[in-house]
């Protein structure tokens, strides 16, 4: 269906947010012009690196995308993530019997994130999963979203999200 929203459109950009180790990269590799994943998480650094040199059209940067700017303590486990408290760094800590990564990774709106990097091309397509906050993102999309129009994937299905989206009558 998101493929069918595409048919008489440009298909320059993709952006896809929370890309995991870029399973819609690979997916959507010969659709769009260019694909920029969003990933903060370590554990897939290394699919998406190999995805990189594999695909010249594929990009992508360690951060979180949400609906303002900032940088927080990001505590990783190696089965998912935790809230972002703390005060390590960058080191290998434990918690019960788990171990965790504790990193400082930036937050972006997307809106400033693509001024920032000047990427001003047509963004055509959108998707977003990151575990919950998907509303957030949502939220600091909307100059690109209302700028593009594009077409978007959303994991997170909510009426705030209908909400939001119905008052840009999208």
């Amino acid at each position: 269906f998101f493929l069918q929203t595409l048919k008489n459109r440009p298909k320059n950009i993709f952006l896809d947010i929370g890309c995991h180790t870029g399973y819609y990269a690979c997916l959507f590799k010969k659709v769009f012009n260019k694909i920029v994943g969003f990933e903060p998480a370590s554990k897939c650094q290394e699919a998406l690196e190999l995805l990189r040199s594999e695909n010249n059209n594929f990009s992508y940067y360690k951060c979180f995308l949400s609906n303002e700017n900032k940088e927080i303590i990001s505590r990783q486990f190696s089965d998912g993530w935790a809230k972002s408290k703390g005060d390590l760094v960058g080191e290998l800590n434990t918690h019960g019997d788990k171990k965790f990564l504790e990193e400082k990774l930036s937050v972006y709106k997307l809106d400033d994130f693509l001024k920032n990097m000047k990427i001003n091309d047509e963004i055509s397509g959108i998707k977003i999963d990151v575990d919950g906050v998907d509303l957030d993102v949502v939220r600091g999309s909307m100059e690109t979203i209302k700028k593009f129009r594009p077409s978007i994937i959303v994991e997170h299905y909510s009426q705030d999200l209908v909400s939001i989206m119905n008052k840009i009558d999208y």
